[in-house]
């Protein structure tokens, strides 16, 4: 990794690091900055039909959107192993079956009635999966993790599919080709989403067993004693 420029004030020097290096640390405060700025911008420019029908401007201010994301992403990364690859894998996959999926449309369906259909298909197919890896499971811990995974991939699948039918003009039968960078931001934004819920999965399941019944019995125990 190359040396940080010499001069650089430390605060500076430490958000140069934070990107370039593997930090042990979340930096929570620049990724905040970056992402109201960014959300804010995407919400000023959906309401400014004059930059969205205009190009390059348009791509312009989609692709300072996107960068402002990413260094938000960027400043809450910590050091990355193998298992995020796979998280990244799973993420991209999950996009792009249900995009392709979207992006198709049966002659006897609706649009809407089609997204209804295959989205009860995928929570048959998840629930079916998550109750066999419970019967085969041999301990119950290893079941949240998986119930996680599975709560994403039903979740997503009729947005996913509804941004899919919407890109491809099926919905409305208008293809949006000047919003073509608007929908770039908006999968830009479904991927960092899904990341940071599978990121933050352990937490999730910590959460959970902290407000399950038996865990409130104990810490109004543990209160009531102080």
């Amino acid at each position: 990794m190359s040396e940080p420029p010499r001069g650089l004030p430390q605060t500076v020097r430490g958000y140069y690091l934070q990107i370039r290096a593997d930090p042990s640390e979340r930096n929570n405060i620049p990724a905040a900055i970056f992402f109201v700025l960014a959300f804010i911008s995407f919400c000023i420019y959906v309401n400014v039909m004059w930059l969205r029908r205009h190009f390059p401007y348009n791509w312009v201010a989609c692709s300072a959107i996107a960068l402002m994301l990413t260094l938000g992403n960027g400043f809450i990364l910590i050091e990355q192993d193998e298992e995020d690859l796979l998280v990244v894998l799973e993420i991209i996959s999950l996009m792009v079956v249900f995009l392709l999926l979207g992006s198709w449309l049966p002659s006897r369906f609706s649009a809407l009635l089609y997204i209804g259909f295959v989205w009860l298909i995928v929570a048959v197919l998840t629930i079916s999966i998550l109750l066999i890896v419970w019967a085969c499971s041999e301990d119950e811990n290893d079941l949240p993790p998986y119930v996680v995974h599975g709560v994403l991939w039903i979740c997503m699948c009729p947005l996913l599919m509804f941004q899919g039918q919407v890109i491809n003009g099926l919905l409305w039968n208008l293809k949006p080709i000047f919003d073509i960078p608007i929908c770039s931001v908006l999968l830009l934004i479904n991927y960092l989403a899904c990341y940071a819920y599978v990121d933050a999965t352990q937490d999730i399941i910590f959460a959970l067993q902290i407000a399950s019944s038996s865990n409130k019995r104990v810490l109004s125990r543990g209160f009531a004693n102080m």
